[in-house]
């Protein structure tokens, strides 16, 4: 694992956070501390969702403990169950590669308290954008772009340095995953966001912005200037790049 960060951190990231299947990392340094873990729900169909956690080191989660190491479950409520435990131990709390054929979206509508999902998840090669667009008509979720890298190279094909966030330079990285304060991206830019009279996305990519009412009600403007919507309460961006994308979370207005 230390390897593994050293190796990022030469391809110039700042922070990584190490979330192994049901093998918990944790650190004393810039590092993150997490853990996935694996949900398998029987119903009709072998369900199976993984759930991304980080923490600041204060979890009490015994992770040395099998009773967390895959979870076997019946109900979607049992899932639920797990996932406030999780949240009620000091964890954040994603649902990883949402796009996955086993973790349906009328599943994920029903499951609640959750922090946000993975937007794009290098291993699935999956944008998730509009699983993201059709939670977020009813709740608030923040996105991650993440290297899901089961070896650092398949095919030919490099594997590590695809999917990362962007965060604020005087935000420690939990603080700044809390609060929303980043962006995802696969490789696009987002220089900078201005808020005034205007809603204004500096970027050297093509933008969109789309704005939510308090009906949650969303309007998709192609541009990366708008005039302030009155009836606007949140917004958030999308830079295209090529095939890169960033994805601001949403922004309160």
């Amino acid at each position: 694992m230390d390897t593994l960060a050293e190796l990022y951190k030469r391809h110039g990231y700042d922070f990584v956070a190490i979330t192994d299947h049901r093998l918990y990392y944790k650190t004393d340094d810039a590092n993150l501390n997490g853990c996935e873990y694996n949900c398998y729900l029987d119903l009709d169909k072998r369900y199976h969702f993984h759930l991304l956690t980080l923490d600041n080191g204060q979890s009490t989660i015994d992770h040395n403990d099998n009773t967390y190491k895959s979870l076997f479950y019946t109900s979607l409520d049992q899932v639920q169950d797990f996932i406030d435990l999780l949240k009620s131990k000091g964890n954040m709390v994603f649902i990883a590669h949402p796009k996955n054929i086993m973790i349906p979206l009328d599943m994920m509508l029903k499951l609640k308290n959750y922090d946000g999902i993975e937007v794009y998840n290098s291993k699935a090669d999956s944008d998730a954008s509009d699983y993201y667009e059709r939670l977020l008509e009813d709740r608030d979720l923040l996105c991650l772009s993440v290297d899901d890298s089961h070896a650092y190279e398949v095919d030919g094909k490099i594997m590590y340095f695809r999917g990362y966030i962007v965060i604020e330079d005087d935000l420690e990285p939990l603080e700044a995953i809390k609060s929303g304060a980043y962006y995802a991206s696969t490789g696009a830019r987002i220089d900078e966001i201005i808020v005034n009279d205007f809603i204004e996305i500096i970027s050297p990519g093509r933008i969109e912005i789309t704005v939510y009412n308090k009906l949650r009600q969303a309007r998709l403007y192609k541009s990366n200037k708008i005039k302030l919507p009155k009836e606007g309460v949140s917004f958030r961006a999308v830079s295209y790049e090529g095939d890169k994308k960033a994805w601001t979370n949403l922004i309160r207005l």
